[in-house]
């Protein structure tokens, strides 16, 4: 995702649902400088407005004539594009069944007046940016992390999206299909560093274009692209590729290694029909890979079309070039819904675990009374103590008191959360100081809510609840976020990570670090044999014996690129790497996966660059006289580098080989 700018960031915007004009104008008050504000009187009315606009935050009374709060904040519940937007209650109302109530029927929050601004403007902040957040998770899922355009998952919801949209208004539909020429080799010539390049200002040109008809680009595989074109014909997708392809020629991304041409060039097939109940859409996009593979057969550097019709006997026609091509019977079912389902993925249901940081044992007895049958308890009775349990155990939520000795609590919760690992665990303050400076100064410091004392256990329990809730539905985007959507191996942002991370673990520990590039052999000509279909079944079966090989707790099995799989193997010298690497090519051809294409063993093999490195601490050394100069924090793209190297070195010695380094601050300076 791009840098925000100042002409792309914008006010949040508030709606606010209260049928006294006197307490809308005091929260309009409050927060007009900051915020859009929009006003309803009535729930009714208030759902309307919501539906209209797509407030970020609702602020909603409880006691309004004909439809209530509680009424109004179910309805915003069950509409689909509004049951994500926090609702805060704001009410004179203070009984703690109302506040129960309000948090079964979906609030976020419940602020009781008379309102202290500070209050109400923090707490505000605080569910604008949990949102904020979700947003940026959300979206994550569906954006290639290399090109920043959709990937696999987000065109598959779109494409579904805007099938349905075209079936009803029986619309033009095109699908394009585009395929990098030789772009394999381009990565051996130039490395995967350029490769990347490449690929992302290809993926920018063909963006520029589509999203001007109002189309959608993805990243379909490795080197390849698709898009969607809605209400365009025939002669208007014609005329968008040659303008396309005018703009790849004037980029002229050089491709020595090309035997089509000395820059990069691109092999497309475009397929269009018009959109009914009567075509399945999954022949469509068959038939534009189709006719991406007769433009690479063809000689690369071109592009094929066609139209996929419906006959009066329910059979699919495909026409290119005045040419008739019969084929199969069109099935007329409902495209799949691939809507993501958050619970499925959120895996085996654990206890949560709570951590209570506060000095005096009795409030610590209190509170594990109230959560222990819900919760595994960990507890400190000082900051200090706190921090080191909280690094120790990764609680799910931290309850929090603010005086104690040595580190009060907004301390510990400032330490909290500039640590990478515990930095997204929620923070509740459990105290007896209440003054509304305090809990401003709780939320500046990261919290998350403010429970003041004596407790009411059915309000603690639900706002702790609430809080989970929240982070189990964040845990799992992120997760999703960080997984290849075809393989269910982690994807490239999720190895980006991981990387950085255990980079500088093993420099912290002067430990060992080893990376495993493999690269699966011939696959370019096994999806030309076998079709993308066969291609990506493939790919999961290969992804899936990395897996079931690579299980140590801190290892990392990711899709690199196209058929490009990366392992990452903290604590691991070369031998170690070794090992992992010739089981994996044993594994592989073992599972005698049929590939008449490759001119090797005639079934999927793979190649492997392995490249080590053993840290050590600057200025020190395994033996007085040989210091080992220190790796510095950043310098990981090395390791991939180097790995790069090995697998170019293991394709060139004729494929389906190991090659391996060990690298030395030396050995890279020197080159």
């Amino acid at each position: 995702m791009g840098q925000r700018t100042m002409q792309n960031i914008k006010k949040p915007t508030i709606l606010i649902i209260d049928d006294e004009p006197s307490n809308i104008h005091i929260l309009s008050e409050m927060l007009k400088g900051d915020h859009r504000i929009l006003f309803s009187m009535s729930g009714e009315d208030g759902v309307r407005v919501a539906e209209l606009h797509k407030p970020d935050l609702i602020l909603l009374d409880v006691n309004m004539p004909r439809d209530d709060g509680y009424t109004t904040c179910k309805r915003l519940k069950d509409v689909p594009e509004l049951k994500d937007i926090p609702v805060i209650f704001i009410t004179i109302m203070g009984a703690l069944e109302d506040e129960v109530k309000g948090f079964e029927v979906g609030a976020v929050d419940y602020i009781t007046r008379p309102m202290h601004a500070i209050t109400v403007i923090k707490r505000i902040q605080n569910h604008l940016r949990i949102k904020e957040h979700w947003n940026a998770l959300q979206e994550m899922i569906v954006i290639d992390g290399l090109t920043g355009i959709a990937n696999r998952r987000g065109f598959d919801i779109a494409f579904d999206r805007e099938w349905r949209r075209s079936v009803r208004k029986q619309h033009p539909f095109s699908v394009l299909m585009a395929d990098i020429d030789h772009f394999k080799a381009y990565n051996d010539s130039y490395g995967h560093a350029a490769g990347d390049v490449c690929l992302r200002t290809i993926a920018q040109i063909f963006d520029n274009h589509v999203k001007h008809t109002g189309g959608l680009v993805a990243r379909y595989g490795g080197e390849e692209l698709v898009c969607v074109l809605t209400e365009t014909c025939a002669l208007e997708v014609t005329d968008l590729l040659q303008r396309i392809l005018a703009d790849l020629a004037t980029a002229a991304i050089r491709h020595e290694a090309s035997p089509v041409s000395d820059v990069v060039t691109v092999s497309i097939g475009v397929a269009t029909t018009v959109a009914s109940n009567h075509v399945n859409p999954h022949d469509l996009l068959d038939l534009a890979d189709r006719l991406m593979y007769q433009a690479k057969s063809a000689g690369k550097n071109r592009f094929v079309t066609g139209v996929l019709q419906q006959s009066a006997h329910s059979r699919g026609e495909h026409h290119r070039d005045g040419e008739h091509y019969p084929d199969k019977t069109v099935h007329c079912k409902p495209v799949t819904d691939r809507r993501i389902d958050l619970w499925r993925l959120a895996g085996d249901e654990q206890t949560p675990t709570a951590l209570l940081i506060d000095d005096e044992p009795a409030q610590i007895e209190v509170l594990t009374e109230m959560l222990g049958q819900d919760y595994r308890i960990f507890s400190a009775n000082s900051g200090e103590e706190g921090l080191e349990i909280a690094h120790a155990v990764s609680p799910d939520i931290i309850l929090l008191d603010i005086v104690m000795p040595v580190l009060n609590g907004f301390e510990v919760c400032k330490r909290l959360k500039n640590d990478p690992i515990l930095k997204d665990t929620p923070v509740i303050f459990v105290t007896s100081s209440a003054t509304v400076y305090d809990e401003a100064q709780g939320f500046e410091a990261g919290a998350v809510d403010y429970i003041t004392r004596p407790f009411q256990p059915p309000i603690v329990r639900n706002r702790i609840r609430n809080h989970l809730e929240l982070k189990k539905q964040r845990d799992i985007l992120r997760r999703l976020a960080t997984t290849d959507g075809l393989t269910g191996i982690a994807n490239r942002r999720g190895f980006d990570e991981a990387i950085e991370r255990e980079w500088l673990c093993s420099l912290q520990n002067s430990a060992p670090i080893s990376l495993i590039l493999a690269d699966i052999d011939y696959f370019k000509a096994y999806n030309d044999r076998y079709g993308h279909v066969a291609g990506d079944d493939c790919l999961r079966t290969v992804a899936g014996i990395f897996h079931s090989q690579i299980q140590r707790p801190g290892d990392l099995v990711a899709r690199y690129g196209g058929e490009e799989i990366v392992c990452l193997l903290p604590d691991t010298d070369t031998n170690g790497a070794l090992q992992v690497a010739k089981r994996l090519q044993e594994n592989i051809s073992a599972a005698a996966i049929p590939h008449l294409g490759s001119p090797l063993f005639q079934v999927i093999t793979a190649s492997f660059g392995i490249a080590t490195v053993r840290h050590g601490r600057e200025g020190t050394s395994q033996s007085a006289d040989n210091p080992i100069p220190a790796f510095s924090r950043n310098e990981y793209h090395e390791l991939i580098n180097q790995a790069d190297t090995c697998l170019y070195d293991a394709k060139k010695a004729g494929r389906n080989h190991i090659r391996s380094v060990l690298l030395s601050k030396q050995s890279v300076s020197s080159e």
